[in-house]
C-alpha cells in the first residue's frame, strides 16, 4: 500500500484537490496503528528526501535533521490523509510556500506546513458549509413535495377543496393529520360534518391554533 503513495505518484494524487482532501487514503495515524510507528515515519522520510532532493539546494537533509523532522510531523498531523501530504509536497514543489536558500531548513518545512494547515482547515470548512447547504436544499425540496402531496390529498379527498363549499379547511387537513385516514374514514367524518353530527373547531376557537380536535356536536334529543 506505501508503495502505492510513493513521491513518484504525487502529481496524480494531487490531480484532484478535492480528492487528495476528502478521498478514501488512509491517515497517518492509522498507517501507524497498523505497521508500526517506523513505517509511517520512514513514508515521511520517502518524501522529505524527495523534497530534499527536488530543490536542488547544495546542503541536503542530514539523516539526523530527516529523522527527527519525520518524527515530530507524524507526532504533529497523525490525522492528515497520505494524500494531504503528497499535496503538501507538490504545493512547495510549485513554490507555493517559498524556497529554501542555500539548505534544505527543516523549520521552513515545518512553517510551511503551518501555513498548508490553515488551508487545509479552510477546505473543510467550506466543505462543512457547502453539505449543509445541500441538505437544507434537499430538506427544503423535501418539505416542498411533501406539501404538494398533501394538497394533491386534500383535493381528491374534499370537496370544494380550496373553497368556501370546502366542510374542512386545507389548514384543519394538514393540522388535524386527517391524511392519517382511511378513505372510509374521510367519507364518514364527511357525512358527520355534513348531516351535523360533527364539526371542527375553527381556529378562531381555539387558544392555540395547533389544538384544533374535531368536536362531537352535543345532541338535541328531548329528553
Amino acid at each position: 500500500m506505501l508503495a502505492r503513495f510513493n513521491p513518484a505518484n504525487q502529481t496524480k494524487f494531487c490531480a484532484d484537490v478535492q480528492r487528495a482532501y476528502f478521498g478514501t487514503a488512509p491517515r497517518l495515524g492509522v498507517v501507524a496503528g497498523a505497521f508500526g510507528r517506523n513505517i509511517a515515519e520512514a513514508w515521511l522520510m520517502a518524501q522529505l528526501t524527495d523534497l530534499s532532493e527536488f530543490a536542488g539546494a547544495k546542503d541536503k537533509l542530514t539523516a539526523k535533521k530527516l529523522e527527527e523532522l519525520a518524527v515530530m510531523i507524524a507526532a504533529d498531523y497523525p490525522h492528515y490523509k497520505l494524500t494531504e501530504f503528497m499535496l503538501f509536497f507538490q504545493r512547495f514543489k510549485r513554490c507555493a510556500y517559498g524556497k529554501f536558500y542555500g539548505s534544505v531548513d527543516p523549520m521552513v518545512i515545518t512553517g510551511a506546513l503551518a501555513q498548508f494547515h490553515r488551508e487545509r482547515c479552510e477546505a473543510y470548512e467550506a466543505r462543512r458549509r457547502e453539505q449543509m447547504r445541500t441538505e437544507m436544499q434537499a430538506a427544503e425540496e423535501r418539505t416542498e413535495q411533501e406539501r404538494l402531496h398533501l394538497r394533491r390529498r386534500y383535493i381528491a379527498r374534499v370537496p370544494g377543496a380550496f373553497t368556501s363549499e370546502a366542510p374542512i379547511t386545507f389548514s384543519q387537513y394538514r393540522r388535524l393529520k386527517l391524511d392519517a385516514l382511511t378513505d372510509v374514514e374521510m367519507a364518514a367524518l364527511l357525512s358527520d360534518i355534513a348531516t351535523g353530527n360533527r364539526r371542527l373547531t375553527s381556529a378562531a376557537e381555539a387558544s392555540d391554533p395547533s389544538a384544533l380536535h374535531l368536536t362531537p356536536q352535543p345532541s338535541t334529543t328531548q329528553r
